[in-house]
């Protein structure tokens, strides 16, 4: 699926699933379902694997390519917040094997549907001393072990606000997958604030010209802004990038109301925008 993976990016659009977050929301759980965690996402993957389920089929039913895996703060720092860092490789191995059986479910001839392992920034910053090089390193290193055990197709490093962590992310993976004998397609995406830099101060061109350096597929932006704020940037990638390009904003900036993040762009504007990216 690799192999298949990197063919495809070459040969035509790739389109990836929607929000993961939102869209648990959306399903109103109980306390119980979070076995008391409540607000660890990543726990359903044990606690209510249906509902993973059901969301990773709501997006391979109406033609998306990709699902990421219920994984996004499934490393042991995240994961210890809530007294479960000693579960992290299990639980991401359990979300992997989720996507992987939902997916398998909707592929056919001439139709594979990947399973995207997706890891995010953790809590905190490399840069400022939060966390040291050889610790940010073991956590990353594990969670993308228990992914490729799952059997992610592709390993995902998203929302990066520290080039620093965004590179520890990046060995990490390399590490696991020379140790798993399991070479995979690796993308990272960086998430710019309406400053037009990652959140440290650094400049897209800095994190494109850090980040090439490393055997990647594709380097993209995520998460953030809405896609307007993105225009420009996601230029200057289609200018300047040697790797393939990934574009996955929000539906616009965020608004509050009643406690639950509420984004205002209608899918119908949401898709224009992607047109124009495309």
């Amino acid at each position: 699926m690799a192999d298949e993976f990197r063919r495809q990016l070459r040969e035509r659009v790739l389109i990836f699933d929607g929000a993961m977050g939102t869209s648990i929301q959306d399903r109103n759980l109980s306390p119980d379902d979070f076995q008391g965690k409540d607000g660890c996402n990543e726990l359903l993957v044990l606690s209510r694997p249906q509902v993973i389920r059901e969301i990773h089929a709501s997006f391979l039913e109406v033609g998306c390519d990709a699902v990421e895996t219920n994984s996004f703060g499934a490393n042991r720092l995240v994961l210890g917040e809530y007294g479960l860092a000693e579960r992290a490789y299990e639980i991401n191995r359990a979300a992997a094997r989720l996507a992987r059986e939902v997916a398998a479910d909707f592929s056919g001839p001439g139709q594979p549907r990947f399973v995207v392992g997706a890891m995010g920034p953790g809590t905190r910053l490399p840069s400022l001393g939060q966390i040291g090089f050889d610790d940010l390193l073991a956590m990353y290193t594990e969670q993308a072990r228990g992914l490729l055990d799952g059997g992610a197709d592709v390993l995902l490093v998203e929302t990066c606000q520290d080039l620093l962590q965004a590179k520890t992310a990046l060995i990490g993976c390399q590490d696991a997958m020379a140790a798993a004998g399991a070479a995979r397609p690796l993308m990272v995406q960086v998430t710019l604030e309406a400053t037009g830099t990652m959140l440290l101060g650094t400049e897209l061109g800095a994190a494109l010209t850090a980040l090439e350096r490393y055997d990647v597929d594709a380097i993209g932006l995520n998460c953030a802004t809405g896609p307007q704020e993105m225009m420009e940037h996601i230029h200057f990638l289609n200018r300047h990038s040697r790797k393939a390009i990934s574009c996955l904003p929000n539906a616009g900036l965020p608004r509050m109301e009643g406690g639950r993040a509420r984004y205002l762009l209608t899918p119908e504007e949401f898709a224009d925008y992607h047109r124009h990216f495309v």
